[in-house]
């Protein structure tokens, strides 16, 4: 069953409308041809696959593609079969665009053309997710307040990712320099170490993986994201026991062998020592 979350309504001082989307295997429209004729999409692929389709073409982004699309032109969009799908969608009104790109004419590339007209031809483009692009995503998902200051704070991102991705896909530099592979490269990297907490990776797996030493990762890592590798594993992995123990009903037992664990023990005493209390507590 698809669902569509709005986060952010489109009522605000820049017109950003931000919503979740996580579709099922039966086609869910997404955009209707007139709200494209008035604005543009954004979108990231957070998880599984998605598949959209339109009149003339159909294509598939895997986790962590982005796109953007236009003109007037209707989505349908499907999940995978094989594991559920999570979508940020993202809207902006073409006259805000216009606005943003004004003097920046010289920069932009020939891609940028479809967004100068009044009334834009049909496009659709995808890219793999900048590293910029992940963290505000993941920033936006994790809103930590609320009320005014959670319409002020997902505005402002929304501002920060649109201006992402009129950089990602739209300014003359389409190459990604040394550093931007590098940084690639690292958020691969700390996916991987997120989505195998049973199984964690060493580092020197970790640095195979995606084509690194592991020195140029642990430096880079800490460049990034301002702690070393172990630490925020350990973060990581401390944040997802304790919602496991919170909102699940496994012992402590599974949960520390769903973190990573082989001990139970190993894991109450890193628990306790992390938040101050032992993890039988929080259940």
């Amino acid at each position: 069953m698809s669902t569509v979350t709005t986060i952010l309504d489109g009522n605000n001082r820049f017109g950003i409308n931000i919503a979740i989307v996580k579709p099922g295997l039966e086609p869910l429209t997404l955009y209707e041809p007139e709200k494209l004729n008035e604005h543009v999409g954004f979108g990231y692929v957070i998880e599984g696959e998605l598949s959209a389709d339109t009149e003339s073409r159909s294509e598939r982004f895997p986790q962590h593609t982005t796109c953007v699309f236009g003109g007037e032109m209707g989505y349908c969009v499907r999940g995978c079969r094989h594991c559920p799908t999570c979508f940020l969608g993202l809207t902006v009104s073409h006259m805000n665009v216009l606005g943003l790109l004004d003097n920046e004419k010289i920069t932009l590339n020939r891609k940028a053309k479809c967004l100068l007209r009044k009334k834009p031809e049909p496009f659709l483009y995808a890219a793999p997710a900048s590293v910029t692009a992940q963290l505000l995503s993941g920033q936006i998902l994790s809103c930590p307040f609320k009320g005014p200051m959670r319409q002020t704070y997902l505005e402002l991102k929304g501002m920060e990712l649109t201006l992402e991705y009129l950089s990602l896909y739209f300014v003359q530099n389409e190459c990604c320099c040394e550093a931007c592979a590098l940084h690639s490269k690292v958020a691969r990297a700390w996916q991987m170490m997120r989505d195998n907490l049973e199984q964690p990776f060493s580092i020197s797996q970790l640095a195979k993986s995606v084509g690194m030493s592991e020195s140029s990762l642990k430096r880079t890592f800490r460049s990034m994201y301002g702690a070393s590798i172990f630490s925020s594993f350990q973060r990581h992995r401390m944040s997802e026991a304790r919602k496991l123990l919170e909102e699940s009903k496994y012992n402590v037992a599974e949960v520390a062998y769903r973190v990573g664990y082989a001990n139970p023990s190993h894991f109450s005493r890193a628990f306790s020592r992390y938040f101050g209390v032992p993890p039988k507590e929080c259940r």
